[in-house]
């Protein structure tokens, strides 16, 4: 049975889950622990969620945050390829700020308005109780517009900042990145 206070994260992914976000998720297990053995507390308790979101499924990603949405039980929403620091997801979780977010470390800029890293808790739910059952499913609003329409929807709201900003792990982007990394 769920702890009601128990850590809930829901990962959307692809198909595939970039390395570093599992090394961030096991690491948020760990994070409070220390190397003095009498100092070993069990790992965090946490329920993840994997939801998969087929790539040619244009809405996969925002029927998901609508069922989500009708449960009504809080969720932090973390993408496949985000990694937040130790300690993020457990920082967001406990804080009582209705909505909190990780900004995002994106081609070499911060992205503060974004779906990767985010806490929705039960009151921020219950304060836009139709905010994915109204989201346009079409051509033009698909998975890439869904943090656009979140955050143009509940305006001036903006979310709680949690820093350091976590990294976005997209290997697209990464291998843009790359070509201006090269040694001279």
């Amino acid at each position: 049975m769920e702890r009601r206070d128990a850590l809930r994260v829901v990962l959307h992914h692809p198909g595939r889950i970039q390395p570093g976000t599992q090394q961030a998720l096991a690491q948020e297990r760990l994070h409070h622990r220390t190397n003095d053995p009498p100092f070993r507390p069990a790992p965090l308790e946490m329920y993840l969620t994997y939801v998969y979101c087929p790539p040619e499924q244009k809405h996969a990603y925002g029927d998901s945050l609508r069922a989500l949405w009708e449960r009504g039980h809080p969720f932090i929403n973390l993408e496949a390829d985000v990694a937040p620091w130790p300690g993020a997801l457990t920082e967001l979780w406990q804080c009582p700020r209705p909505w909190c977010a990780l900004p995002l470390v994106v081609h070499n800029t911060v992205n503060e308005k974004n779906l990767g890293c985010v806490k929705f808790s039960r009151e921020f739910i219950a304060l836009y109780p139709d905010l994915w059952a109204t989201y346009p499913r079409n051509d033009i609003f698909d998975w890439r517009s869904l943090d656009g329409w979140l955050y143009q929807r509940v305006q001036p709201a903006r979310p709680h900042t949690h820093e350091p900003p976590a990294l976005h792990l997209n290997p697209a982007h990464i291998q843009e990145g790359a070509d201006v990394c090269r040694p001279s």
